[in-house]
């Protein structure tokens, strides 16, 4: 039990998960900014993209908290943050117009830098 104790006031195995965590937090919110900033809007429709934005920036916040605290990654507390997230990427995705196109983008390119 020391052994173990010991190894993890070091820091040492956690450093690489650590290392993935702050890189997969940093893509994530790079890739919002990204789509966000190549996102035309319009004046007339403001509503609609404070709503898209309002959910994209909540799915960002949910994913990054998640990955950021390995200790809640357990059997009870996961599976509820992730089905608010799962309900936000059905709202988002089974629209058939354009303006979502933003949301089908993220998924992608953050799969890609993972792998």
């Amino acid at each position: 039990m020391s052994n173990r104790g010991s190894a993890m006031s070091s820091g040492d195995p956690v450093d690489p998960v650590r290392e993935m965590i702050d890189e997969y937090v940093k893509l994530v919110r790079d890739e919002l900014r990204h789509r966000w900033q190549k996102w035309a809007t319009t004046l007339t429709e403001l509503e609609k993209y404070e709503g898209i934005g309002g959910l994209l920036a909540r799915q960002v916040t949910l994913a990054t908290q998640l990955a950021g605290t390995p200790s809640i990654w357990n059997p009870h507390l996961a599976p509820v943050i992730l089905r608010t997230m799962v309900d936000t990427h059905i709202t988002l995705t089974l629209r058939p117009s354009a303006a979502f196109s933003p949301v089908r983008a993220i998924r992608p390119r953050a799969k890609q830098a993972l792998c």
